[in-house]
């Protein structure tokens, strides 16, 4: 169900470019609108942050930085995980375990060898 006014088969008598101009006015319309909606919804929350004391830009510069995965609490700080397996010959190089296991490590399991091998005691 359609909830617009332009009969169907007024946008069937138009011609192809005709209905290509229209589809690139509603366009840019939907663009308009939604920057308005944009721009609505950014004084709202400045007025929020205003009623709680808390300066915009503040809140915009600590989202942007939680976005960047910087700015997080301490508690959430990130922590250099111990190497679970380290390098055979290259002491300098090892894997916690997370992630996915680094080419050095895939190499070695695809030779037949097991990664318990290389396991840190």
């Amino acid at each position: 169900m359609t909830q617009h006014n332009i009969p169907v088969e007024t946008l069937e008598a138009l011609s192809i470019e005709a209905l290509e101009a229209l589809k690139k006015d509603i366009e840019k319309t939907i663009v308009k609108k939604q920057e308005e909606r944009l721009e609505e919804l950014k004084e709202e929350v400045r007025q929020m942050a205003e009623r709680l004391g808390v300066p915009f830009e503040t809140l915009l510069e600590r989202m942007l930085q939680e976005r960047n995965g910087k700015g997080r609490k301490s508690g959430a700080a990130k922590r250099k995980l111990p190497w679970r397996f380290r390098h055979p010959t290259d002491p300098d190089k090892g894997w916690t375990g997370r992630g996915l296991p680094p080419k050095w490590l895939q190499e070695w399991e695809a030779s037949g060898r097991s990664r318990e091998e290389l396991r840190v005691s």
